[in-house]
């Protein structure tokens, strides 16, 4: 229920409640500004298995985890599939501090298999 607009309203609402529950607590007013800045990212399920098939050619099958758990984390990429349905993936491992942060390292040697990736993709997608 949390990785869908009705969890981000719980989410607010729990926000809105518990800082008005301390600010009673201790005698003070609080007002709460939620701003929902990116929102739910929710992959489109046809996007998504297209990917699947892609990375499955390219990188094998039992590499590839179809049912990843869901992922509370911040992604401006959200906004785009609202307007435009698409699936947002994470294909590489990394061992490297987290993104965006200055201490990240992009494995730079990943770039040919996100090529690969996407030239099976395209290779699926447009006909014969």
């Amino acid at each position: 229920m949390l990785f869908d607009d009705a969890g981000s309203k719980v989410i607010e609402a729990a926000i809105r409640r518990i800082s008005l529950g301390v600010a009673m607590a201790y005698g003070c007013e609080v007002e709460v500004e939620y701003d929902q800045v990116f929102g739910i990212l929710i992959n489109d399920l046809d996007e998504t298995q297209y990917r699947l098939s892609a990375a499955k050619v390219v990188f094998g099958e039992s590499v590839i985890n179809g049912n990843a758990a869901p992922v509370g984390a911040s992604e401006n990429f959200a906004r785009a599939l609202r307007i435009a349905p698409r699936a947002f993936a994470n294909i590489e491992k990394v061992d490297s501090a987290p993104l965006h942060t200055s201490a990240y390292d992009f494995n730079d040697d990943a770039l040919v298999h996100y090529v690969r990736r996407f030239v099976e993709l395209v290779r699926q997608r447009l006909p014969a």
